[in-house]
């Protein structure tokens, strides 16, 4: 995703990067209805939602920053074993995008 973040053009390629990285969080629960929730959230061609967001935090480079910061911090999270410091950021990313979104 960082090859992505100087590329404006790419800003759907960005966007489908980060959704994909919602679903394989959720998929990684291993939890059928979180799966589902989160598939059916996330399924952004059906959501106008998303293009606002989309147009309120991915058109700048400091916001894909951001973003891209907030997932590789969940994730370097999970991979070390600190569920309660992931669980904590996935909180604060997800009041972040709602947030920018309501900015």
């Amino acid at each position: 995703m960082r090859r992505l973040l100087n590329n404006e053009v790419k800003i759907e390629e960005f966007f489908t990067y980060g959704v994909m990285f919602h679903k394989k969080l959720a998929e990684a629960t291993q939890n059928e209805v979180l799966v589902r929730i989160a598939n059916s959230l996330l399924e952004h061609d059906n959501h106008s939602i998303w293009e606002h967001l989309k147009k309120r935090v991915l058109f700048t480079y400091e916001g894909r920053l951001h973003q891209l910061e907030e997932h590789e911090g969940i994730l370097e999270a999970i991979k070390h074993k600190g569920f309660q410091k992931a669980e904590e950021m996935m909180s604060h990313h997800l009041h972040h995008l709602t947030e920018m979104f309501y900015e």
